[in-house]
């Protein structure tokens, strides 16, 4: 446990700033005080943003650091990816689809809520997938309006099917 310099309450040292040049590794300030005070100075115009030219170099940079460790950057994913399997998933959803230049990005937000929704086939909340209802191999879109949440059985059943097809052949189809 350690006291933040600026609020004043007493946290545990996760709540606190790293800062490997003191002997205890952790700043004297808490995450959320750092927070608020960086904040404070984005709003006010006291932190300018970087130049063009700046980002320029900083991409050039990166690549020739991913270039030279890739070792280390293939582990420091890993590890990412673990930490963030729904971010993961998501990335690897959004990189599969880009078609033809058009890219639908489809929000961390929007992902949770697909994942947490019951089967549009049988209502299961079991082992939940994204689907496309209009399947991209048969010309649907990768957007947030062409996708369903479906459990794995049924979403492995239904294939690249359209869904009104996938309904019709297993007789899923409202009687009325």
């Amino acid at each position: 446990m350690k006291v933040c310099s600026k609020c004043r309450i007493e946290k545990p040292l996760n709540q606190f700033i790293n800062d490997y040049r003191l002997k205890s590794g952790k700043g004297a300030k808490c995450v959320l005080c750092v927070s608020e005070y960086n904040k404070a100075r984005r709003l006010n115009g006291l932190v300018k943003p970087p130049s063009e030219e700046r980002r320029q170099y900083q991409r050039e940079y990166d690549k020739k650091w991913a270039k030279a460790n890739r070792h280390k950057k293939r582990e420091s994913f890993k590890k990412w990816a673990g930490r963030n399997p729904v971010k993961r998933k998501l990335g690897n959803m959004n990189r599969r689809f880009t078609i033809k230049n058009d890219r639908f990005e489809i929000t961390p937000k929007e992902m949770k809520a697909l994942r947490h929704s019951s089967c549009a086939v049988c209502g299961s909340k079991e082992q939940i997938e994204i689907d496309h209802i209009i399947p991209l191999a048969k010309g649907g879109r990768h957007s947030i309006g062409n996708l369903q949440a479906l459990c794995a059985k049924c979403n492995r059943s239904k294939g690249a099917k359209f869904l009104i097809v996938f309904r019709k052949e297993n007789n899923l189809l409202a009687k009325g």
